[in-house]
């Protein structure tokens, strides 16, 4: 049924579990993704049929459950192809995650101006977020979020 498979493209990822362990490995995706551009791992995480994403690491291939995946590095900047360059807002962040660990980068998003604050972005946005930083994208779960902080933005913006 060679027919029937959807042809699939490998990404390397760091992956970043719940518990602290991290897998250095590669997730498999859609060559073409729902907007026609190139499959993006982001697309895959946020799918809300998929509780269960296959990973290979070290030799083997696992199901890794999504929900226990704090974050996910991804090289390069393909996870926010397909964003627009005009009218986006570019916010300089830091996260603090469950655990202890820091993250920084900034988050780039596109909504009305009247809904155009960081804490509107972090209320209305699915489940993984990508922040991008100069050489990679690390999508972030939610969930494991613990505080932000708008490194650029006046305290008004937070509110």
């Amino acid at each position: 049924m060679e027919i029937l498979r959807i042809p699939q493209r490998v990404v390397s990822v760091g992956i970043m579990l719940e518990d602290g362990h991290t897998l250095e490995g590669e997730m498999y995706v859609p060559e073409v993704g729902p907007d026609g551009l190139a499959g993006r791992v982001i697309d895959r995480l946020n799918d809300p049929n998929e509780r269960y994403i296959p990973v290979a690491a070290a030799g083997n291939v696992s199901l890794v459950n999504k929900f226990r995946i704090a974050s996910v590095r991804v090289a390069g900047h393909n996870e926010v192809a397909g964003l627009p360059q005009e009218g986006c807002q570019d916010i300089e962040v830091r996260l603090r995650m469950k655990g202890g660990k820091s993250l920084n980068g900034h988050f780039r998003f596109l909504m009305p101006y009247q809904r155009s604050r960081l804490v509107d972005f972090m209320n209305d946005t699915a489940q993984f977020m990508p922040l991008v930083d100069d050489d990679s994208v690390t999508l972030v779960h939610d969930t494991y979020i613990v505080q932000v902080w708008g490194q650029d933005e006046e305290e008004h913006q937070l509110r």
